[in-house]
């Protein structure tokens, strides 16, 4: 048995792919195994894990019909052989020392810090090494730090703890689903590890040349109609609620639950202003307000035009659905002039 398990799963990324490989496979920890999963790529992104396999033993692939990145993590944990498991994407890259600095620790999860690049410049890292438990979550969610167990990535996971308690990525969900899964894992351990060091590069893509309202190309990207922000929010609901029973920690369904409620209105709010026909804009805000939280996640939206759309949608969807149409018309033309 190996160490460490590092999980990539693979889509259409031959741009960006080897510059990901070679970063693993240059690591200054090289007790390893490198799992790759092709998800059905159409590009060649599949020959090239292949060729990768042949040169170096410890890579192993794997080649599946295309069920999105859920379906190709839990692939992965389920071929995993090591005792720790890691998660990388594709066109992200490591820094050598990513594995020997998320070895250092006998703590059940380990967390580092992420660099993104690409068409968006940030960080995400712990001010200074610690270990804390898993009761003071709430303390460590706060803003500086909010996103930073909303990703799989830069972090350690224990393999066993995996495989008994059944933890997978939830494949009906294309939206935090990497939080669910980091969230259904805390609920089983008793501490975590922040380690104050950045070896992990997050490739952020450009955004689309379509604007939308909400908080910018995310919410483009990630928009959802009614019923799928009912199934997201229901199981989101499940996972925050099973914390908190671990955590007894008020303040944990006070704001980790008001942060992530609120982006996944966000979405919802995208949805609506992109809708072109009102009968699914009806329909659509019909579905949401027969839902018992409704009213709570429109409470949660802060910017003038989220609130707007959604709050007209809510009490008079007819009149905001042509408000909006006309504000569109509106703009077109000044811009035109």
């Amino acid at each position: 048995m190996c160490k460490v398990s590092i999980i990539v799963p693979v889509y259409n990324t031959e741009q960006y792919l080897p510059r990901c490989l070679d970063s693993i496979l240059s690591q200054s920890f090289t007790d390893f195994e490198l799992l790759l999963v092709d998800d059905g790529s159409k590009d060649n992104s599949g020959a090239i894990c292949d060729a990768y396999a042949e040169k170096d033993s410890r890579v192993r692939v794997f080649h599946k019909e295309k069920g999105g990145v859920s379906s190709a993590r839990n692939l992965g944990l389920d071929e995993a052989k090591g005792e720790w498991i890691c998660f990388a994407d594709s066109d992200d890259w490591l820094n050598e020392k990513y594995l020997e600095h998320l070895m250092d620790s006998d703590s059940n999860l380990v967390v580092s810090g992420l660099q993104s690049f690409g068409n968006a410049s940030w960080s995400l890292c712990p001010q200074k090494r610690s270990i804390f438990p898993v009761n003071d979550i709430c303390s460590h969610w706060n803003d500086e730090l909010k996103g930073y167990f909303d990703y799989p990535v830069a972090k350690r996971f224990k393999s066993s703890i995996v495989h008994t308690k059944g933890i997978r990525f939830n494949k009906d969900l294309f939206y935090s689903e990497d939080l669910c899964f980091v969230l259904s894992y805390m609920v089983n351990i008793d501490s975590v590890d922040e380690i104050d060091v950045v070896d992990y590069q997050y490739f952020t893509p450009p955004p689309p040349t379509t604007t939308t309202c909400g908080s910018g190309s995310r919410d483009y990207k990630f928009r959802m109609s009614a019923k799928s922000l009912k199934e997201h929010y229901e199981y989101h609901d499940k996972c925050l609620t099973a914390l908190e029973r671990r955590v007894s920690c008020k303040s944990a369904d006070l704001f980790i639950r008001e942060d992530v409620s609120r982006r996944l209105m966000n979405k919802f709010v995208s949805y609506l202003h992109s809708c072109k026909n009102i009968g699914v804009f009806y329909d659509n805000v019909r579905f949401f307000r027969r839902q018992p939280w409704a009213k709570y996640m429109l409470g949660l939206l802060k910017g003038k035009k989220g609130r707007r759309i959604a709050y007209g949608a809510y009490y008079c969807p007819f009149l905001s659905y042509y408000l909006e149409k006309a504000a569109k018309w509106y703009r077109k033309i000044q811009m035109k002039v």
